[in-house]
C-alpha cells in the first residue's frame, strides 16, 4: 500500500515523530506500506531526509536524530543554531540525496503571510538549502533578517493532495515532552551559553518510546501492523539510546 505521511515540525518534538517515522522504516521493510512522500517542515525535514537517504537501519537513523537534537541543544559555541544545522545536514546527506529526496519530500515554508513547498532539488546543495530554511526562526536560529526570506514552517506542514491513496499524520509530541526538553532554553542567556544536550537526549529517549504507541493508533488506521513490526522498533529505540550512550562527546 502507498501512503503519504504528514510529519510536523518543531525541533523539540522531532524526536517524539522520529518514532512514528521508525514504525514506517519498519512496515516498509516488512513490504506492508510504500511510503510515496514525506510532507513536513522544520526539523522534520531533517528527519525525513535522513530516513529516504541515509538510514541503512532504523535504529541509525533513530541515533541521528538524537545527535541533531543535541547538536542544536549544545549552547557551548557562538555562532547561529542554523549554522549548526548546515553543517550537520551537509555531513549527513550523500552526493545523490537531491534525486532521492525529488517528489518524496515535500517542505512547507513561511514567507510572509504566505504558505510555500518545494518538492524537487536540482542539486544537492539546494536540497539543504530547502532543509535548512525550513528549520529557520528569524531572531531565535538565524538573523533576525532573515525573516525577509523562507523560514519555518510553524510546525504544520502543507498537506498531501487531494488524491493520496491514504494519508497518516503522525501526532505532535504531547506537551510534558516538548515542555521538558524547552525548559533549559527558557531563558535566552541560559539557551545561548549553556550545554543541555544531556538533560534533552534524556528526555527525547523517553519521548521516543511513548510516540511509538501514539504513532500505532494513526498508522493503523491505515493499515494493519503485526506486534513483530511494533517491537523490532522499540528495539531499535532501545539500539540507538545505547549508541548514543557510548558515543564520543
Amino acid at each position: 500500500m502507498d501512503v503519504a505521511v504528514v510529519v510536523p515540525g518543531g525541533a523539540c518534538g522531532a524526536v517524539y515523530t522520529a518514532s512514528g517515522v521508525a514504525l514506517l522504516l519498519e512496515l516498509e521493510r516488512a513490504g506492508l506500506v510504500r511510503v510515496r512522500a514525506y510532507y513536513t517542515t522544520s526539523a522534520g525535514s531533517v528527519l525525513c531526509a535522513c530516513a529516504l537517504c541515509c538510514a541503512p537501519t532504523t535504529a541509525q537513523m533513530l541515533e541521528r536524530a538524537l545527535a541533531f537534537l543535541a547538536a542544536a541543544h549544545d549552547r557551548r559555541r557562538t555562532h547561529w543554531i542554523e549554522e549548526t544545522t548546515a553543517a550537520f545536514v551537509d555531513a549527513m546527506l550523500p552526493a545523490d540525496a537531491h534525486v532521492t529526496c525529488t517528489d518524496r519530500l515535500v517542505i512547507s515554508f513561511t514567507r510572509g503571510a504566505r504558505r510555500e513547498t518545494v518538492r524537487a532539488y536540482e542539486t544537492r546543495d539546494a536540497l539543504v538549502r530547502a532543509i535548512v530554511d525550513s528549520c529557520r526562526l528569524p531572531g531565535v536560529t538565524a538573523p533576525a533578517r532573515c525573516v525577509l526570506g523562507r523560514h519555518d514552517g510553524y510546525l504544520a506542514p502543507s498537506p498531501p493532495e487531494a488524491d493520496a491513496t491514504a494519508v497518516v499524520t503522525l501526532p505532535y509530541p504531547p506537551a510534558w515532552a516538548t515542555v521538558r526538553m524547552s525548559l533549559p532554553v527558557v531563558w535566552w542567556a541560559a539557551w545561548l551559553f549553556a550545554d543541555n544536550s544531556e538533560h534533552v537526549e534524556a528526555t527525547a529517549c523517553e519521548a521516543m518510546h511513548v510516540g511509538v504507541d501514539r504513532a500505532l493508533e494513526r498508522v493503523s488506521r491505515v493499515v494493519s501492523v503485526p506486534p513483530e513490526v511494533v517491537e523490532r522498533t522499540r528495539a531499535a529505540i532501545a539500539r540507538a539510546q545505547r549508541a548514543r550512550e557510548t558515543a564520543d562527546p
